[in-house]
C-alpha cells in the first residue's frame, strides 16, 4: 500500500511542473494616460452609419508577455468585421503569425490598411460583402 502511494507522490511531482506550463494567472492594474478629447467629427467629414453618429468609447488596453513562447502550430484565423462604419470587434490582440480577415458589412466600399512598422498592409478598396485578409 505504502508503494501505491509512494508512485503516486512521484506521479505528482513530475505532472505538476509541465502543468505550470500550461497555465498562468496575471493580476494588476493598467494605468492608463489622461485622455485629452479633441473632436473627431469634422464639419466636412461626419462619420454617420445607419446606427447614428459614431460615440466615443473608453480606452481600451493590451497586456501581453514578453519573452520565448512556443507558437502554435494551427493558430485560428480571426476576424475583424466592418459594420455601421466601425471594427467589431474594436480591439483584438492577436499572435504573431494568425491571419486576421475583415468582412465589410457595410452598404459602402471600405480600405483596411495599417502603417504599424510591426506589419505595413493595404487590402484595397472593396465592395459591400466581400472579405478581405
Amino acid at each position: 500500500m505504502n508503494k501505491n502511494i509512494l508512485l503516486l507522490v512521484i506521479a505528482a511531482v513530475l505532472i505538476a511542473p509541465a502543468a505550470s506550463f500550461a497555465q498562468a494567472t496575471l493580476e494588476g492594474k493598467v494605468a492608463l494616460p489622461k485622455m485629452h478629447f479633441s473632436p473627431v467629427v469634422t464639419e466636412r467629414y461626419e462619420i454617420v452609419s445607419k446606427a447614428g453618429v459614431l460615440a466615443t468609447d473608453p480606452p481600451r488596453a493590451v497586456v501581453y508577455l514578453e519573452g520565448d513562447f512556443r507558437v502554435p502550430a494551427n493558430l485560428p484565423t480571426k476576424e475583424v468585421a466592418q459594420k455601421d462604419l466601425a471594427f467589431l470587434p474594436p480591439l483584438l490582440a492577436i499572435e504573431v503569425g494568425t491571419k486576421v480577415t475583415f468582412p465589410n458589412l457595410d452598404d459602402t466600399y471600405h480600405n483596411i490598411f495599417s502603417y504599424s512598422p510591426t506589419k505595413r498592409f493595404d487590402l484595397g478598396r472593396y465592395p459591400p460583402g466581400e472579405n478581405r485578409g
